[in-house]
């Protein structure tokens, strides 16, 4: 009875200590203590992470299968497409966007300008349908200099995007350790499996992975044990130390955090850079990241375009969100965060939409932006 009393005090202290932030992975029925509540992040995001904090969890993540059409919803029109017959699906932080608290970052001078008149509307229109979606939108030349913003300084839960800079600073180590990708292995283990998107969840462990392979799943289908495997050797504490110097996101001590438009936008201005420099592996970042799947920027636009891009997505009873990040036809960056806590539901057409908005501007424009 003294060990049930015990035990259940603990739940209960543990309960509080956490708030809701965690997940349980019953693929190996571990838990996962990766979510930040809101009110930690409120409270976190003004001081450093903790550099002591060398336990990262590994985040739960569940996959969905979609139907084959969904419905196209713009202001203006509304039809019915194809689209792939499974989407990636995350369970992430347990985040509400804290649109009254605005962050400060290591930036580029951007000279920034209101968002035009018609992607405004799209986003108000938007905001009427789904009354709990905070949105936030930013669109900017390749050098930083120029861009159009919409609520960019707001701390959104940005999912599975944090891939496309993490990949990046794990090229970037490979080369400073003088590691070969493609001879290179990791093993995956029991503690790595991830029930969400991806393929090698299915495979035995004890199998081995060059991190080429797993650097091309992480990025083109957004393969979650891919990330908790590369994770366990290229370690979260290190990824924050590179994101500080670039000016990116807080990870909050957990494996996804939570990000800004300008902290995003500074962690794909140096993956372009990157990828346009002589390194190394730049080349296998640009062809990772390209015309892969997922890319709700570009799904409804009209034209064909190229695009560099990371996506995330949840949907789920508690943590929410569809965002994408895309170069597009090597001119423009556009960022699109979306997070609706209340009804918990990614509105994934919210993104599409703002993206054919985005493209009838740069057709006005005579198909540049900048």
């Amino acid at each position: 009875m003294k060990k049930r009393f015990k035990r259940m005090v603990a739940l209960i202290i543990s309960s509080v200590i956490i708030l809701a932030g965690c997940g349980t992975d019953k693929g190996n029925g571990e838990n996962s203590f990766y979510l930040v509540p809101n009110a930690v992040l409120a409270t976190t995001a003004r001081t450093q992470i903790a550099s002591a904090n060398a336990n990262f969890a590994l985040p739960t993540l569940t996959a969905k299968k979609t139907s084959n059409k969904t419905q196209k919803k713009t202001s203006s029109s509304t039809e019915i497409i194809k689209e792939d017959e499974f989407e990636e699906e995350e369970v992430l932080e347990d985040i509400q966007c804290l649109d009254d608290y605005l962050i400060k970052v290591t930036d580029v001078k951007t000279e920034v300008k209101e968002l035009p008149k018609t992607i405004l509307d799209e986003i108000s229109y938007h905001k009427k349908q789904y009354p709990g979606m905070s949105v936030a939108v930013g669109i900017y030349s390749l050098d930083g200099t120029q861009g159009y913003e919409y609520n960019a300084e707001a701390v959104i839960s940005g999912g599975c995007t944090i891939k496309a800079p993490y990949a990046m600073y794990v090229l970037q180590e490979c080369k400073k350790d003088d590691i070969d990708i493609t001879t290179e292995t990791l093993t995956y283990k029991k503690g790595m499996r991830n029930s969400g998107s991806g393929i090698i969840k299915n495979s035995n462990y004890g199998t081995k992975y060059t991190i080429e392979y797993l650097l091309d799943k992480l990025l083109g289908i957004s393969d979650n044990t891919a990330y908790n495997i590369l994770v366990s050797r290229f370690p979260l504490k290190q990824y924050q130390e590179f994101l500080n110097e670039i000016g990116g996101q807080n990870l909050y001590g957990r494996q996804y955090g939570a990000a800004s438009v300008i902290q995003r936008k500074n962690e794909w201005l140096t993956i372009y850079e990157y990828v346009n420099s002589d390194a190394k592996y730049a080349e296998t970042l640009r062809k990772d990241m390209t015309n892969t799947k997922y890319c709700y920027i570009t799904a409804w636009m009209k034209g064909e375009h190229s695009y560099m891009h990371k996506s995330g997505w949840s949907d789920g009873k508690k943590y929410t969100c569809a965002c994408d990040c895309a170069i597009i036809d090597d001119n423009y960056l556009l960022i699109v965060f979306t997070q609706d806590y209340k009804a918990c539901v990614a509105h994934t057409d919210t993104v599409k939409s703002i993206g054919v908005r985005v493209e009838e501007f740069a057709d006005s424009l005579g198909g540049k932006i900048f």
